[in-house]
């Protein structure tokens, strides 16, 4: 799932501030569990906001595993980053989002590097896939 510009959250960036989009992913399916997205999406807005970034699109994977073949909204993330190449900064809760597997992680993180963009996460944990690629913001 994703929200376009102007629909959602997503707003024309205003002067001075740098564009990103938002990936969400909450691995379970149970309805109680859209809560987990919810306090994601805050926590990364709040990111957003507080480091002067204005979010372009949100995408959001709910009730899926952390692999890339079952995370459709991430792929079209990557595709659209690539195809319009507007957000120098792809911003989630924390790398485990993106995959639990480091190879897979690699693989993201270079894909998101290719497009001109950084992965900056909430949580810093400075242990992306490609060493140690979080970036201050």
């Amino acid at each position: 799932m994703t929200q376009e510009e102007n629909g959602g959250h997503g707003q024309p960036s205003r002067p001075g501030e740098a564009r990103a989009v938002l990936y969400l992913r909450v691995g379970s399916a149970h309805p109680q569990d859209g809560q987990a997205a919810v306090l994601q999406r805050t926590a990364c807005l709040r990111f957003a906001e507080s480091h002067g970034l204005s979010i372009v699109r949100e995408y959001v994977d709910l009730g899926t595993p952390a692999r890339y073949d079952c995370q459709s909204a991430l792929q079209h993330l990557l595709f659209e980053l690539d195809e319009k190449r507007d957000a120098p900064y792809v911003v989630v809760s924390d790398y485990a989002r993106l995959s639990r597997m480091l190879p897979e992680l690699t693989s993201i993180t270079r894909r998101v590097h290719s497009c001109r963009a950084v992965i900056a996460t909430v949580n810093n944990t400075n242990n992306a896939g490609e060493g140690g690629t979080s970036h201050e913001v």
